[in-house]
């Protein structure tokens, strides 16, 4: 009489069956995880990339509306037009007026506006700075706002009227409240992660 084997599986191959699952889930487990990590980092570096070309329109509008007007500080000293530094404790490397401000509320005020660029080395980060009002803005006013992140390094240069680069403006010899004292183009050497040094050169309206 031939016996008949019982049904259901064994131990071993229960346990046969347990790897295979278990492995398999590891597998599966390692796929997903990369492919959320590729996104995420594909988002992070998107997201980074639409900063860097905000930035980049944020500064190319501004300097596209530029006007020859000299401003008065709030001790009532006047500032040129233009005017750019050497990284100095509160002071902006870069400041200037610009035209086309909107104003959307009707308020009473001017369609210009006073604008400046810095570098935050501490906190390694560009920002644009603001005013509400033209003439007479102080530190307790001023308007900061965080363009860029990671950012390592922030130099502007100027083209004179003789077509030479200059780390300043005004240059040395020219009054601060020349008429006319603007450069024919602005250079900007941006260096932040993770694309190192970027330069751009962009003129201004004559």
């Amino acid at each position: 009489m031939v016996s008949k084997r019982a049904s259901g599986m064994t131990l071993i191959e229960l346990l046969i069956a347990v790897s295979v699952f278990a492995v398999m889930s590891a597998l599966a487990y390692s796929g997903l995880n990369n492919v959320l990590l590729t996104s995420s980092h594909a988002r992070a570096e998107s997201n980074r990339l639409a900063r860097l070309q905000m930035t980049m329109r944020y500064l190319q509008r501004d300097v596209d509306q530029i006007v020859n007007r000299r401003v008065r500080d709030q001790y009532g000293d006047q500032r040129p037009p233009l005017e750019s530094t050497e990284i100095v404790e509160d002071e902006p490397q870069l400041s200037f007026t610009r035209a086309g401000w909107a104003n959307p509320a009707a308020q009473k005020r001017s369609e210009l506006q006073r604008v400046a660029y810095d570098y935050d080395e501490e906190n390694e980060q560009l920002l644009r700075l603001t005013w509400p009002m033209l003439d007479g803005a102080d530190e307790d006013t001023t308007l900061r706002t965080n363009l860029l992140e990671s950012v390592m390094g922030l130099e502007f240069r100027y083209m004179d009227e003789q077509r030479q680069w200059q780390t300043s403006w005004p240059p040395l010899g020219q009054s601060p409240t020349d008429e006319g004292a603007l450069p024919r183009a602005l250079e900007m050497t941006l260096t932040a992660e993770p694309w190192g040094e970027m330069r751009r050169v962009m003129l201004l309206p004559q």
